[in-house]
């Protein structure tokens, strides 16, 4: 038997149908889509799980960053993050505020 090449990087839209996403399926698979998230306790249990993960450089992008978000940039397991607001727990915005240059390259907030 041969060996089974190890998963390095993976894509996981995390919310909805991915109705959004039609323009985009038309030329790409879902599956090769960036990160999309959803927002609450569901979507940061799944970021979350992630950091466990074998991944490298994800790329998310969500209407709301909160916590989990946070947490796989912290871990470089995440090379950017694009939101429209900020949403975070007491303990995650003294990191954000404690540590806003690093966040300030890897952060980006579009208009809604």
């Amino acid at each position: 038997m041969s060996a089974q090449p190890s998963i390095r990087k993976a894509v996981f839209p995390v919310a909805g149908l991915g109705t959004r996403f039609l323009p985009a399926t038309k030329a790409a698979p879902k599956e090769m889509l960036p990160i999309q998230s959803g927002v609450g306790n569901v979507a940061n249990a799944v970021l979350a799980g992630l950091l466990t993960g074998p991944f490298e450089n994800l790329l998310g992008f969500t209407e709301v960053l909160q916590d989990g978000m946070l947490d796989l940039l912290r871990a470089g397991k995440m090379s950017k993050a694009s939101a429209t607001s900020i949403s975070l727990s007491a303990a995650a915005y003294k990191d954000f505020e404690d540590n806003i240059d690093f966040y300030r390259e890897r952060i980006i907030l579009r208009p809604q």
